[in-house]
């Protein structure tokens, strides 16, 4: 039987003051290392790249080595999220628990389908550029547009479509919201991994025989990076 660890939103960016991921590499590199030695399959559930605001090669150029790993290991494996829409993979990843309940593992934006198209896209790219150009966080400058209510109506959707995946599965494994969370209702379990911005670092771990699900939320212990900063709700930095 499997063991797996599942994250998401580590938003990887161009490594510039702006960079949600922050300066992590190592010590994100030194979970990995350890979960992949004691047996785990590492999913990675969307939203890891920041190709909103930066191309793939600006990434790669900025995390080569935490790239590399992620491109070339078999035990990681990458799902696509609306952050990294541009990757070829898989939307979900799905397993079960010894007692047969099926786990469904998906980054959760499929109703959110108006952040994945052209004028969001085009939109997004122009905010980067002029975030970079100015040297400002807009979600810091326009927190009163980037309120509650945009976070807000990103859980609903997130959590409506762990909803409907319901009907075929018993636990559903989200991220997109960046607030790691469970919730058990009707024999039903809706989990969200979180994220790993800043000095923060969320996952969940899930040990198939034992039907044992843990979530996990670590403070890494590194100089806090520039980007950290910006509109914090509960604890999580802006979603999408």
């Amino acid at each position: 039987m499997a063991k797996y660890a599942v994250f998401s939103d580590l938003h990887l960016g161009d490594g510039g003051r702006h960079d949600l991921f922050g300066r992590k590499d190592y010590a994100v590199m030194r979970e990995w290392m350890k979960l992949l030695a004691k047996g785990y399959t590492i999913l990675l559930n969307g939203d890891i790249f920041e190709f909103w605001k930066c191309s793939e090669f600006r990434v790669r150029r900025a995390h080569p080595v935490l790239y590399d790993l992620i491109r070339k290991t078999p035990e990681i494996i990458l799902l696509v999220g609306n952050h990294d829409y541009d990757l070829m993979g898989n939307f979900t990843y799905f397993f079960s628990l010894a007692d047969g309940r099926r786990v469904l593992v998906s980054h959760g934006f499929q109703n959110d389908r108006w952040m994945v198209g052209p004028f969001m896209r085009a939109f997004v790219l122009f905010a980067g550029w002029l975030e970079r150009f100015l040297g400002i966080r807009l979600e810091k400058v326009f927190s009163h547009i980037y309120s509650e209510k945009f976070d807000k109506n990103v859980e609903k959707n997130t959590y409506e479509y762990a909803q409907r995946m319901f009907q075929k599965f018993d636990i559903v494994i989200c991220g997109h919201t960046h607030i790691q969370e469970r919730l058990d209702k009707n024999g039903k379990t809706y989990l969200n991994s979180g994220h790993g911005l800043g000095r923060r670092l969320q996952y969940i771990k899930i040990h198939t025989r034992k039907n044992k699900i843990q979530l996990v939320n670590k403070k890494l212990k590194m100089p806090k990076p520039a980007s950290a900063d910006g509109a914090m709700r509960r604890g999580a930095p802006p979603v999408g």
